[in-house]
């Protein structure tokens, strides 16, 4: 009898761990729709009216954000996204287009009722919160692209085509792919080959999709967009794609044509150049992200 009351204390004091944990842990959900969108919301303190809502690039997930959240310091609210056609979103149907895409953060941020939010996107993510500020500009009080870029330009088709054309047939694409992702970083390491990995995983078929989308929503939309952004904006650059799609980082006292032309578009945006690192800024340079974030955050109206 002495042996089954431990038991039963011991178990309830697990479970009452575990209760504690699950209070303390970012919160998951799946939004339900035709299919899901995967999303976690990190709090900060009850009485933060503050959010920032962070969306990854190409081929990435919400855990790319996750030194930056954590560098956040639970002074806001953060929401992080797995975009469709990604992560654990991958099985959400097609089209895979920006806009589509920014519909998909709007409804989850909708589903959270967040409004007036700083949003943060990072390579392809700088396109889909454009995106988003263009669908819903009320509930958006600011903008942070992270080390964003403007490749597809012309014909909106023919950018497609061209891309496309690159990346080649299906025993050429994950050379393709392999090249693409392995010049975003400036040296070797486990987090390198794991994201570069993980892009090769994408299925032919959906990254060719994505890939000519991106190019054709450069060429289609993305200066008349960025023209439109009259609220606060901070571009945080750290490489440069040059006129071979090289990727290179930015050496001291360099500037992009991207920046340069976000400049002349958006006059009042501010330009954080961060010199000799990698392509995933927020992974490179964390702190300095996550302060770039928190001072709009912070004085943002």
């Amino acid at each position: 009898m002495v042996r089954v009351n431990f038991d039963l204390l011991a178990l309830r004091v697990f479970f009452q761990v575990i209760k504690a944990i699950a209070a303390t842990a970012p919160d998951r959900h799946y939004l339900l729709r035709n299919t899901v969108i995967y999303h976690q919301t990190t709090p900060a303190s009850a009485s933060c009216d503050k959010w920032v809502v962070l969306v990854h690039g190409l081929t990435c997930t919400h855990s790319d954000w996750h030194t930056t959240v954590a560098a956040l310091d639970n002074k806001t609210h953060c929401l992080t996204v797995d975009l469709r056609a990604h992560g654990a979103s991958a099985s959400h149907p097609g089209p895979y287009t920006i806009t589509a895409m920014a519909q998909d953060v709007i409804e989850v941020m909708n589903h959270h009722e967040i409004s007036n939010a700083v949003l943060v996107g990072h390579s392809m993510g700088t396109r889909v919160i454009t995106s988003i500020y263009d669908q819903c500009p009320e509930q958006v009080r600011a903008l942070v692209f992270v080390d964003g870029s403007l490749q597809g330009t012309g014909d909106p088709e023919q950018a497609r085509r061209t891309i496309l054309q690159l990346a080649g047939d299906d025993r050429q694409l994950p050379h393709f792919i392999e090249s693409m992702f392995a010049m975003m970083f400036t040296a070797d390491s486990p987090e390198k080959n794991a994201i570069v990995e993980r892009a090769r995983q994408t299925p032919a078929a959906v990254f060719r999709e994505l890939i000519g989308n991106l190019m054709a929503f450069d060429a289609a939309h993305l200066k008349p967009l960025l023209a439109t952004i009259n609220i606060p904006l901070t571009v945080i650059q750290s490489t440069v794609v040059d006129a071979d799609r090289k990727r290179r980082p930015l050496q001291p006292g360099q500037t992009t044509d991207y920046t340069d032309t976000v400049k002349h578009l958006v006059p009042h945006a501010g330009i954080v150049i961060i010199e000799g690192i990698g392509h995933f800024t927020q992974l490179d340079a964390t702190q300095q992200v996550a302060d770039a974030i928190a001072g709009l955050s912070n004085h943002a109206h």
